[in-house]
C-alpha cells in the first residue's frame, strides 16, 4: 500500500478502494446530498406515473455543449448505460429538435445549441419564435424546415423521425400541442457567459415579451466536473454568470429576480428545484396539488435513500477494514484514518456546515482513543516449541544424623557360692610322737585337709582358727601323754567352707550398629519438557472489533437527534451507536472474526459484506 497520504482522512480512505469504483462513488458526499436524492426520486417518478394533469412542454435551450442533451438523457435513461440522444459535448451535437414524453406528462424538447452554427441556432430560434439570424456575408438564411426526432418509444419502436416546416411548426393548431410551457436555459459557467450568449438571451427575452408570454424561463447553471470530480467553474465564474443573467433579465422584467438553479445534468441533481420553479410558473390547472404531494413524497424517499446509501457505504468500509491488519500503514494509522473518515463522512452528510469544524476536532480525538484500544485488542501471541526445565515438588526422607543401636541379649555365666560344712575323719596317729611333731603335723594336716591352709582362714575372716586350735590342742594333748611310741585313732571334726558353682543367665546390651535419624523434606526436582513459548506478538486483522467501532461511529452520527446533541455528547453518540451495533451484530462476532483471519481476504470481505447487508439494510 502506498505511503502517500493526505491530511484529509476520507481522501486517505479512498486509497484502499481504488479497485472499487462503485465504493469511491458512494464516498463522494454529493451522492448523499438530499437535494440530489430528491432529484433522483423525482426523475424516477417522472417515468412511473402521471404527475401533471395536462402535458407540460419543457424546452431546453442554451449554448452548444452546455449540457441540454445530457440532461435529457438523464431523464430518459433506460438503464442501458447508452444515452439515447446524441450527446458528446462537442459543438453542434444536436442538429434537430429531439423530444420525448415521460409517463409524468412532461414533454422534454431538446433544441440545437446557440452560439455556434447559425443554421442550427436558427432551428432553435424558429422553435421558440425567436427572430432568425440572417447574414448575407456569411450566406446565412433563415431555415424553412427542420427535423423532429421522437424518442418517447425509444425502447420499443426506436426513434420516430419527421420533417416539419417552420410555418407548420409555428401554426396556431400546432402550438396548441407544442407551445413552450417552460424554457430551461442551460448555462455552463466554466465556459463563461460570452457575447453570443448575451445576444441570444436578449433575443429570447425580447421574443417572449413581444408575444406577451409570462415569465417561463428557468436558468440552470450546469456544474461540469473534471474526471477527478472537481468543479470546473470557479466561484468567480458562477458569480459573474449569475450577475450577467440577472442584469439582462431585469431589462425585460424589471425588479424581478430570475429563477436560477445549480444542476448536474449527468446526475440529474437540481431537477427537484427546477420542479419547484415549474410549479410556480405553470397555471394551477396544469399542476393540481402535485407540488406539495410530490415534494413531501420526494423528501421522504430521499431521506430513506440517503440512509440506505450511507449504510451501504459504511458496510463496504467496515467489511474491507475487517480484513486488513490493524497495523497497516496509512496516514496516522489505518484505524485512525478509517474512524476519522467515517466521522468526516457522517458529519458532512447529517450535520450543518457551521457546526462541523468544532465537532470534527472533538470526534477525531475520540476516535484516536478508540483506534488505539482496537489496535491493542487485535494482537496475537507468536509461539514456538522449545525445551524447558520444569520442577516437580517431591517429598523425601533425609538423613540428619546417626544413633547407636543396641539389643538386649542373654549371656550364660557362673556364680560361686560358699557353704559352711563340718566333716569328721578318723586318723591313726603315732601315740609316741612328740607333741611338737604331732602338733606340727596335725596343724599342717588339718590345713591341708581343708584345702585352704592359711588362705581359707583369711577368706572366712578367721573361721578356721578355732578349728585349727582344737586340732592343735588335741595334738598337743596327745603328745604330752607319753613319750613312747604308740598309735591311736583320733576323730577329727572339721568345719570347712565349700564353694558351689551355679550356672546363671545375665542380660546385657549388645551394640548392633548405627541407625539413621531421618526427617521428611520437600524438594523441587527438575525435568525437561517440550512446550510452546511466547517469542513475540503480531497485529492481526481488524475483525469484528473494527466492524463494530466503524459502524458505531457512523450509525451514532446518523441517529443523533440534533447538532447540539452530537456536539455536546460525542462519547454518548458513539456509545449509543455501539449498543445499536451489538444488538444487531453480536451474534455474528465469532463468524466475522473467523472470516477476517482467513487466508482469502477477497472472499472474506464479500461474505462479511453479505452478513452486514442482511443485518443493517432490512
Amino acid at each position: 500500500m502506498t505511503n502517500q497520504h493526505s491530511s484529509d482522512p476520507l481522501t486517505n480512505l479512498k486509497i484502499i478502494f481504488q479497485n472499487r469504483p462503485e465504493v469511491l462513488k458512494m464516498l463522494d458526499i454529493r451522492e448523499l446530498d438530499l437535494t440530489g436524492l430528491e432529484s433522483e426520486a423525482y426523475i424516477r417518478e417522472q417515468k412511473k406515473r402521471k404527475l401533471y394533469p395536462e402535458p407540460v412542454n419543457f424546452y431546453a435551450t442554451g449554448r452548444t455543449g452546455a449540457g441540454k442533451t445530457s440532461l435529457g438523457n438523464t431523464l430518459l435513461d433506460v438503464g442501458t448505460g447508452i444515452p439515447p440522444m446524441e450527446s458528446h459535448g462537442h459543438q453542434d451535437c444536436t442538429r434537430s429538435v429531439q423530444y420525448f414524453t415521460l409517463a409524468s406528462n412532461l414533454r422534454y424538447l431538446d433544441l440545437p445549441g446557440a452560439g455556434s452554427n447559425e443554421e442550427f441556432e436558427n432551428i432553435n430560434r424558429a422553435a421558440l419564435f425567436i427572430e432568425q439570424i440572417t447574414d448575407e456575408d456569411e450566406e446565412t438564411d433563415p431555415v424553412k424546415q427542420f427535423k423532429i426526432m421522437n424518442f418517447s418509444e425509444y425502447e420499443t419502436r426506436g426513434v420516430q423521425e419527421e420533417v416539419i416546416t417552420v410555418e407548420a411548426w409555428q401554426s396556431q393548431d400546432n402550438q396548441k400541442f407544442c407551445a413552450a410551457d417552460i424554457i430551461l436555459y442551460v448555462v455552463a459557467p466554466h465556459m463563461m457567459f460570452i457575447r453570443d450568449d448575451k445576444r441570444y438571451l436578449r433575443a429570447l427575452l425580447k421574443s417572449q415579451t413581444q408575444r406577451n408570454q409570462n415569465e417561463k424561463i428557468i436558468f440552470a447553471l450546469n456544474m461540469h466536473r473534471d474526471k477527478h470530480g472537481n468543479l470546473k467553474p470557479t466561484p468567480q465564474n458562477i458569480e459573474d454568470t449569475k450577475k450577467t443573467i440577472t442584469e439582462i433579465y431585469q431589462k425585460f422584467y424589471p425588479n424581478t429576480i430570475p429563477p436560477i438553479v445549480e444542476i448536474d445534468s449527468l446526475k440529474g441533481t437540481g431537477i427537484n428545484q427546477i420542479t419547484e420553479f415549474i410549479c410556480k410558473i405553470l397555471p394551477s390547472e396544469k399542476i393540481s396539488n402535485m407540488q406539495q404531494v410530490l415534494k413531501d413524497e420526494l423528501k421522504a424517499v430521499a431521506i430513506k435513500e440517503r440512509s440506505y446509501r450511507y449504510r451501504q457505504a459504511l458496510i463496504y468500509i467496515a467489511s474491507r477494514l475487517a480484513t486488513y491488519p490493524v497495523d497497516t500503514p496509512l496516514g496516522k494509522g489505518i484505524l485512525n484514518e478509517a474512524y476519522a473518515a467515517v466521522c468526516n463522512y457522517g458529519i458532512s452528510i447529517f450535520i450543518e456546515e457551521d457546526a462541523r469544524l468544532e465537532m470534527e476536532k472533538a470526534l477525531y480525538e475520540l476516535v484516536d482513543e478508540v483506534a488505539a484500544q482496537t489496535k491493542t485488542s487485535r494482537t496475537k501471541v507468536i509461539e514456538r516449541m522449545v525445551q524447558a526445565v520444569e520442577y516437580e515438588e517431591v517429598e523425601e526422607e533425609e538423613i540428619v544424623g546417626w544413633d547407636n543401636e543396641y539389643e538386649n541379649v542373654e549371656i550364660p555365666d557362673v556364680e560361686i557360692d560358699y557353704q559352711e560344712k563340718t566333716r569328721s575323719r578318723v586318723e591313726t596317729v603315732d601315740a609316741g610322737r612328740s607333741p611338737s611333731s604331732i602338733a606340727g603335723g596335725t596343724v599342717l594336716g588339718a590345713l591341708a585337709g581343708l584345702g585352704l591352709a592359711a588362705g581359707v582362714t583369711l577368706a572366712t575372716g578367721g573361721l578356721a582358727a578355732p578349728v585349727a586350735a582344737a586340732v592343735i590342742g588335741g595334738a598337743l594333748t596327745g603328745g604330752a601323754m607319753g613319750a613312747k611310741k604308740q598309735t591311736k585313732q583320733v576323730t577329727i571334726n572339721e568345719d570347712f567352707i565349700e564353694p558351689v558353682i551355679k550356672k546363671v543367665t545375665k542380660m546385657d546390651k549388645r551394640f548392633t550398629g548405627m541407625k539413621a535419624r531421618k526427617k521428611k523434606v520437600t524438594k523441587d526436582i527438575p525435568y525437561v519438557v517440550e512446550k510452546m513459548q511466547k517469542v513475540g506478538e503480531k497485529f492481526i486483522q481488524g475483525g469484528y472489533p473494527v466492524v463494530e467501532n466503524l459502524l458505531a461511529i457512523g450509525l451514532g452520527i446518523e441517529s443523533a437527534n440534533s447538532t447540539t446533541d452530537v456536539s455536546q455528547n460525542l462519547e454518548q453518540v458513539v456509545t449509543l451507536g455501539q449498543q445499536q451495533v451489538k444488538t444487531t451484530l453480536s451474534r455474528y462476532e465469532e463468524k466475522i472474526n473467523q472470516l477476517a483471519e482467513s487466508n482469502d481476504p477477497d472472499v472474506a470481505e464479500a461474505q462479511i459484506t453479505k452478513i452486514l447487508q442482511g443485518a443493517l439494510l432490512k
